[in-house]
């Protein structure tokens, strides 16, 4: 895991991301998970308008939308931020590639259906206990 949070430099004004937002909802993620503190603090922020909410690379990269932290309330922003660091934790990306190898799925269509096979291992427990459950959380049975 790498060392210290470093955080990219601010983005033009037009679309600023809301760090403040952002880091408050990471200290409300490490107060209702201490366990995860250092994972949490641990993530290179990068704002991105290539996502459409938050997602992680295998290098602790945290890559976010402005607008997504823009309409998401601190609370449920706290969630994701606690699914974000779970992908790492659980090592899906390292899954997903050695799955992909044994069984020759390469294609865009495939990573995505692992992806979301990873996203439901994960909200099936991570929220509750002060982590709130965001509208459009895929769950198994969905």
């Amino acid at each position: 895991m790498p060392g210290a949070a470093r955080e990219s430099a601010p983005e033009s004004a037009s679309a600023a991301l809301d760090r403040d937002k952002l880091f408050t909802a990471r200290l409300h993620a490490a107060r209702v998970r201490p366990y995860l503190a250092t994972a949490l603090f641990a993530l290179h922020v990068v704002a991105s308008r290539r996502v459409p909410t938050m997602g992680v690379d295998r290098y602790w990269r945290c890559y976010v939308s402005p607008g997504f932290v823009d309409r998401t309330p601190v609370e449920e922003l706290a969630g994701v931020w606690v699914h974000e660091v779970s992908h790492l934790l659980r090592d899906h990306h390292g899954r997903s590639d050695r799955v992909a190898k044994e069984r020759g799925l390469h294609g865009r269509g495939e990573r995505l259906r692992m992806n979301i096979a990873a996203d439901f291992e994960i909200n099936d427990d991570v929220y509750g206990d002060g982590l709130a459950r965001p509208e459009d959380v895929v769950e198994p049975g969905d």
